[in-house]
């Protein structure tokens, strides 16, 4: 009858859960949670590192450009003092200054005619006519120095170079624009910046640069430009005129948003102390020189000369920006340089180290929850296996292989110890086996005891038991032997006593005498024996439930120690779990190194290709450097977490390895328990059957007993029936010859007495009231039964398979 045990079910739902469900979340969930974390901080500490270079590299750019901007004016100066000291300049301006005079009433209209009406070249290609071909004296200084001081104005990125006598005439134009051969002093362009620069240079002394204030230039479809002139003298000082250069801001805007630092919306512009744009703004030129600009916070700042950084402020173009401003002097004006950027752009670096996280996190998480599974898979198969092998071992196959036996991991030491506890099982079936024969043994030899006893009951003395009895049994065979040896002497000294008492009838009272005596000690002997067989079976019988109560006791041990060995499983597990966690922890640490390392590679790199680039890399520089320091602090707390994983597995080893141990000592234990249980309910078994046969034999020695009693009887009525002599002996004959042996044994007839025949007593012989001598001998042989009894199932005890001896 089998009996199925049912756990209760549990009010925790993650105890509900199956290992192929929770193994993968036990390993990826905390992988997963450091990951994050680990991805989030170093996005923080990036976006930081990220936000602090973009700004310094944006203070970098404007810093480099207004410098630029200083030096690009002072660079104009420098040509400017070139140009006036120059002797090639100062012998065009005297020669052109000479031939102008030479032109007729009118130069300026004949000239213009030959250079710009009559020019054959397309209007802004003017100046690459050098002679009109005129034959002028003119024609002749232009064709000499027009190519040089043209070159010269294209290669400074100069609209025009123009010289002007000492009347205002423009006597020479590069570059041949509606202002050529007009006089800036009476003429149409008398209030243009151009003559403001003439008059300054005119009055002004010689050494200095004269630069007019912006302003548009009808000559030039009012283009927004401004004019450097300075006065040009000869060796003794003598005022000969100015040259003058036209700058047009389309040099400088480009000058100032030229840096690729920038980026795709980054620009940086220009604003005087009214406001007004002195560059173009914004990439798509939403802005013109001289257009208000809205009065924004960082146009005032730059206009107050404050280097400041603002955040996601409204920019110029109505977005929000990151914004930074400085101010910036030339010469007497004072002007703000302003860049913006975009906070798209500006958060873009951050977004997409965001976004790069991210994908970090998520590739990690895939492959996590990939190799939880399939951890998870190779466990929850491997012990599914095993069930299946404990389920076979509970239906009662003890023959089928044991699964995962041969592995040397924890699962392979459960399945070890199922091995064992199915050898243990098939040595029960075999001890069962042991028992089933021990039990025929003993109903065989019941068998020949209850024939011996028949025949003996029928009063045929050959009934002893052969020498072929186990060796448990062979003392208490030997003890009936002898038993029946010394019935069949008493039957014979009967026998014998019969025959005197019938030849001597003189000898009569002396031997009914003593066989009366001989009689009574036989009797209590008997009944001694039968005393000593009862306690001897109630000493068996509570044995046998001694027995019993031991089995129960030892099964409760054995109860515990199975708990015992579960709650052992169940931690070797999970600590194995946590051990194959902290190795893959350790293993996407690893990965965190390789990916600090290819950063800073990567961030070296960077710092060799800014230093190549010069000043213009010094953001990259920086970048590279912030960049560097982040991936080593990376690696480094890398690396503690390394150790601090590596500390936790060697612990964790260290537990799995007391546990097994601890595990290995149940087992024994459990192993020791089932064999105590197994011999102690061999031995309760063994003596509830010898207790049986104890009783048997009492009631056997019973019998016996009663029988001797009738035999003291029949003395007693020889005794007292004296006169009947000869009929008593017939009929002590008749009862004696119940009994027939071929080993009855024969004793010599004594000799005929010459004493009196005794008198007898016609009373009967009261046995009980009787006062009878028992001899030692007599008084010895219940105390032999007895302790003959108690050797008996101790020989066999002995005979057996160690049981006493491993208890």
């Amino acid at each position: 009858m089998s009996q199925t045990n049912t756990m209760p079910k549990s009010t925790n739902k993650w105890n509900r859960l199956k290992l192929g469900i929770k193994v993968p979340i036990m390993i990826a969930v905390p992988t997963i949670l450091i990951s994050v974390a680990a991805a989030a901080f170093s996005y923080v500490d990036g976006a930081r590192v990220l936000k602090e270079q973009n700004a310094k590299a944006l203070e970098v750019v404007l810093d480099q450009a207004a410098e630029d901007l200083v030096a690009w004016f002072d660079g104009i100066d420098t040509d400017m003092d070139v140009l006036s000291s120059s002797m090639s300049t100062e012998a065009a301006l005297r020669g052109f200054s000479s031939a102008w005079a030479t032109m007729g009433s009118d130069p300026g209209a004949t000239l213009r005619q030959l250079y710009v009406d009559a020019n054959p070249n397309p209007d802004g290609e003017k100046a690459l006519l050098d002679n009109a071909g005129d034959g002028s004296d003119w024609s002749g200084v232009h064709a000499t120095y027009h190519d040089t001081l043209h070159r010269f104005a294209v290669y400074n990125g100069y609209s025009d170079l123009l010289l002007l006598n000492p009347e205002g005439d423009v006597v020479y134009s590069a570059g041949k624009e509606p202002d050529f051969a007009t006089n800036f002093v009476t003429g149409p362009y008398k209030d243009s910046g151009l003559a403001q620069a003439f008059v300054a240079a005119r009055d002004g002394d010689g050494d200095t640069v004269y630069r007019s204030i912006f302003a548009a230039y009808a000559p030039d479809d009012g283009l927004v430009t401004t004019f450097f002139a300075t006065r040009i003298s000869d060796a003794a000082g003598a005022f000969m005129g100015v040259v003058a250069v036209q700058v047009p801001l389309e040099t400088m805007s480009s000058n100032l948003s030229k840096s690729v630092l920038l980026g795709e919306t980054g620009h940086v512009y220009l604003v005087d102390a009214k406001g007004r744009a002195l560059s173009f703004v914004g990439r798509d030129r939403t802005f013109s020189p001289l257009d208000q600009l809205p009065g924004l916070e960082q146009i005032q700042d730059a206009l107050a000369d404050e280097h400041k950084v603002l955040m996601n402020v409204p920019g110029v173009l109505g977005k929000p920006v990151e914004a930074l401003t400085v101010g910036v002097t030339v010469g007497v004006s004072h002007w703000g340089v302003v860049l913006e950027q975009d906070m798209t752009e500006v958060l873009a670096a951050q977004n997409n180290l965001a976004l790069v996280s991210l994908i970090q996190v998520a590739i990690v998480c895939v492959i996590v929850l990939l190799l939880a599974i399939f951890i998870a898979r190779s466990i929850t198969q491997r012990i599914s296996r095993l069930a299946k092998s404990v389920d076979d071992i509970a239906l009662g196959d003890y023959t089928s292989s044991v699964h995962e036996a041969k592995t040397g991991d924890e699962i392979g030491d459960i399945a070890r110890t199922m091995e064992r506890l199915q050898q243990a099982l098939q040595q029960g079936q075999a001890a069962g086996a042991d028992r089933e024969r021990m039990s025929a043994e003993q109903r065989d030899i019941m068998s020949k005891f209850s024939v011996s006893l028949e025949k003996l009951s029928k009063g045929n003395l050959d009934c002893d038991l052969g020498n072929d009895l186990p060796s448990e049994y062979a003392d208490l065979g030997m003890h009936f032997n002898d038993t029946l040896d010394e019935l069949r002497r008493m039957i014979g000294e009967l026998s014998e006593s019969a025959s005197s008492i019938e030849s001597e009838s003189s000898m009569l009272g002396t031997s009914a005498e003593e066989l009366s005596n001989r009689t009574e000690n036989q009797a209590a002997t008997l009944e001694e024996t039968a005393a000593a067989m009862h306690e001897i079976t109630s000493s068996v019988q509570s044995t046998a439930e001694g027995s019993q109560s031991i089995v129960q006791a030892i099964g409760e041990i054995r109860a515990g120690a199975e708990r015992g060995g579960e709650v052992k499983n169940r931690a070797v597990q999970a600590m194995a779990t946590i051990e194959e966690s902290s190795k893959q922890i350790a293993q996407i640490i690893r990965v965190m190194e390789d990916i600090a390392f290819q950063t800073n590679l990567l961030a070296l790199n960077a710092g060799v290709e800014a230093a190549r680039a010069g000043d213009v890399g010094r953001g990259f520089a920086v970048v590279a450097s912030e960049v560097r320091s982040l991936a080593q602090r990376s690696s480094d707390s890398a690396g503690e977490i390394r150790d601090l994983i590596s500390s936790s597995t060697r612990s964790v080893t260290n537990g799995v390895e007391l546990v097994t141990e601890l595990g290995g000592s149940i087992d024994e234990i459990l192993g020791l328990v089932l064999d105590i249980t197994d011999r102690v309910q061999a031995i309760g078994a063994a003596s509830g059957e010898q207790s049986t046969a104890l009783s048997e034999i009492n009631t056997g020695i019973n019998e016996l007993d009663s029988v001797t009693q009738k035999n003291a009887g029949m003395v007693l009525e020889f005794t007292s029936a004296g006169r009947s002599l000869t009929q008593k002996a017939l009929s002590l004959r008749e009862l004696v010859g119940k009994f027939h042996s071929k080993k009855i044994i024969k004793v010599d007839t004594p000799k005929r007495s010459t004493a009196p025949e005794p008198s007898f007593r016609d009373e009967p012989f009261d046995v009980v009231s009787a006062p009878i001598e028992i001899s030692a001998a007599a008084k010895a042989a219940p105390k032999k039964a007895a302790k003959a009894a108690v050797a008996a199932p101790q020989r066999a005890a002995a005979a057996g398979p160690g049981i006493w001896q491993d208890f």
